[in-house]
């Protein structure tokens, strides 16, 4: 299903840009080891061009390792979901500002996004420059779901976006760290964590997972990873 190799986290950390992010590729490493190689069904996906790429591959094995524990008693609830996260040991590699996840703000954007994908993205605290960007993005990435397009091909319109937002003098520093975050936490989302038919798509996307991973994005790391788990669940 993906052919996207799993480079650096089980060996010997990502390469990243700044001696803090470098810092927290050795956190995941050697404390998230274990974590790492207990996933299941999908391989992280890994892009050195994004400062904040961990945020992903944390968010990909928090979902899987929260996928198979469905005898929760809160299972799917943003309650439980935050819960389950904050215990993980791969969490602690990610940026965290204290919070607790609000259910009816991501109810409000999940819905928003159901008929109104401008509204929903405006929960954010993206600019102006930021929502046209991210909307521009989830125009593409939709329009590609529409074909039968393999999920390698979306992985390189993200790894192309991710690549083009440093260099992008309409977007603030804001804007760019919720892009980042954004989309690392995409890139390993949109392919399947299940078995499906050999005629469906290889991959899902999901316009309130993106805007919801975005408002959790504005606050940090951690919230991103907990808004996006809790889209993913979503009913």
């Amino acid at each position: 299903m993906r052919t996207i190799l799993f480079l650096g986290l089980l060996a010997g950390g990502i390469l990243f840009a700044c001696s803090a992010d470098a810092d927290r590729a050795i956190t995941i490493s050697n404390e998230g080891r274990d974590a790492f190689s207990m996933k299941t069904t999908s391989q992280v996906t890994t892009n050195v061009q994004n400062p904040h790429d961990y945020s992903g591959s944390v968010y990909n094995v928090i979902y899987e390792a929260y996928f198979v524990d469905s005898t929760r008693a809160g299972y799917k609830s943003l309650g439980d979901i935050e819960d389950f996260a904050k215990s993980h040991q791969a969490y602690g590699a990610v940026e965290e500002v204290p919070f607790n996840a609000d259910a009816d703000s991501l109810a409000l954007i999940y819905e928003a996004s159901v008929s109104d994908m401008v509204s929903a993205l405006g929960y954010s605290a993206l600019s102006t420059s930021g929502r046209t960007s991210l909307a521009a993005l989830s125009q593409e990435l939709l329009a590609l779901y529409q074909t039968e397009n393999p999920y390698k091909d979306a992985y390189d319109v993200l790894v192309a976006y991710e690549s083009s937002l440093s260099g992008n003098p309409q977007l603030t520093l804001q804007d760019k760290k919720i892009l980042y975050i954004t989309a690392a936490v995409l890139r390993n989302d949109t392919a399947i964590r299940k078995p499906r038919r050999k005629k469906d798509r290889d991959w899902e996307l999901s316009i309130g997972h993106i805007a919801a991973t975005a408002y959790g994005a504005g606050h940090s790391e951690a919230e991103a990873v907990v808004y996006g788990l809790g889209a993913a669940f979503y009913e």
